[in-house]
């Protein structure tokens, strides 16, 4: 009996014992297969000791290989070490005559030891076993996996080689990896159930943690294709219209998407009222976009022609702002209040007439009251988007602030609309 660690045996199929290690081992491969004379229920044997070599190989050289499922270069190995056939007599004498095309002597030797290479398209029942498997012997998605989500969940199986690959999963389980889903307690978001903004948001928050910053459509939607019953981009653009950089601003960070000059200039201007820096270099526009945090230097020059007119359009904007800045704080508005509430900052009337009508309301919140340094704690922070009971909590501390505070129902939506990754309807319907 072998002596694995937990980290090796989980990797190999159920079942597969591996001969210890050791000079009669190697003798006894050196014995039994030199020649490629033996029976195939032998063969399932030399199957084991390649399987052993490789991890052996694995364990010594730190060599990070993650699928023990033998290839054809470790075929080709044992054979020139000296026990062990070549390629060419396996596949010759040891394929499986009802499946000869498909299942060659290589293909069929790691079938029958419990791998899954391309060729193979296992039963609806072999599959569904193998999960069962998996959850309860190999894999803990909670502990193992970065991501908690059903694809997650293939990727770690098909990397060494215990399930087939996505396609074929699928196709075998009618088009729907529930059952999988179940099996391992990773359940869809269900997009009949009646998903909410905070949802989605939540979803952003766990791609960008995930990813370290947002990534393609095409990534989303193949990365995460299990979270809900559509696509991850049909529900996010459902939320918040066709273009997906407006989902990503939410959370500050930006997408490989087209964007506008007067978007450009927008943009500009918050990264000047965040960092206090009005001007832009073209290396520091490209140092942030590679942190996905602005667009690179060439769709400004694309938009701008240079970096100097786009410093310009965002001077003449940043001085719509100082003026409003310098009006609120004038009144006792704080500074950081001024500055967290344009966090969406634009030089529009409506804007600017918003927090213009809403001053007294911004001058009690800058007061060090308990209420008032709670509400600007939301406004600075959010709320606690994974655990639903806190978020209620929250919530509801929130709106009693508020009350506390003596805020109409004009002032309480105007606040709201200051905090991050939030629904103004939603919250205001669960008040």
């Amino acid at each position: 009996m072998e002596l694995l660690l937990p980290e090796y045996r989980r990797s190999l199929p159920p079942g597969l014992i591996l001969p210890d290690k050791g000079q009669s081992t190697e003798q006894y491969l050196k014995e039994n297969f030199r020649r490629p004379d033996r029976p195939y229920e032998d063969i399932l044997g030399y199957g084991a000791f390649m399987v052993a070599l490789i991890v052996w190989d694995a364990i010594e050289s730190g060599s990070g290989r993650v699928s023990y499922m033998p290839t054809y270069e470790d075929v080709d190995n044992c054979n020139k070490a000296g026990y062990g056939m070549n390629r060419e007599y396996l596949r010759v004498n040891y394929s499986d005559p009802a499946q000869r095309r498909n299942y060659l002597g290589h293909t069929r030797l790691n079938v029958a030891m419990g791998f899954c290479p391309d060729e193979f398209v296992p039963t609806r029942p072999w599959l569904l076993a193998r999960f069962r498997w998996m959850a309860e012997h190999a894999l803990d998605p909670t502990t193992d996996l970065e991501r908690q989500n059903i694809t997650a969940i293939l990727d770690w199986g098909r990397a060494r080689r215990l399930i087939s690959h996505h396609a074929i999963v699928r196709s075998v389980l009618g088009g729907t990896t529930t059952e999988v889903g179940r099996i391992f307690g990773v359940e869809k978001l269900d997009a009949k159930k009646q998903l909410t903004y905070r949802d989605v948001y939540r979803f952003g928050a766990r791609v960008i943690r995930e990813n370290d910053g947002p990534v393609t459509a095409q990534t989303l939607n193949r990365q995460y294709a299990d979270v809900f019953d559509e696509t991850p981009v049909a529900i996010i653009r459902a939320f918040f219209g066709p273009s997906l950089l407006t989902f990503w601003l939410e959370f500050d960070y930006v997408s490989a998407s087209a964007v506008s000059r007067q978007q450009l200039t927008t943009l500009g201007v918050r990264r000047a009222i965040a960092t206090g820096e009005p001007e832009l270099t073209s290396d520091q526009a490209n140092h942030l976009s590679r942190q996905r945090r602005f667009f690179s230097a060439e769709p400004i020059y694309h938009h701008f022609k240079t970096i100097e007119a786009f410093n310009h359009a965002v001077a003449q904007e940043y001085v719509v702002y100082e003026q409003l800045r310098n009006e609120l704080v004038t009144a006792g508005v704080s500074d950081e209040l001024v500055r967290l509430s344009c966090r969406k900052f634009e030089a529009t009337s409506a804007f600017l007439g918003k927090l213009k009508i809403n001053r007294q309301a911004l001058v009690l919140l800058s007061t060090q009251s308990t209420d008032a340094r709670l509400v600007l704690s939301h406004i600075r922070e959010g709320f606690d988007l994974e655990d639903d009971q806190n978020f209620k909590i929250q919530h509801r501390r929130l709106a009693s602030a508020m009350r506390h505070l003596g805020l109409t129902y004009a002032e309480r939506t105007f606040v709201y609309e200051r905090i991050p990754y939030i629904n103004v309807d939603e919250m205001l319907g669960e008040q």
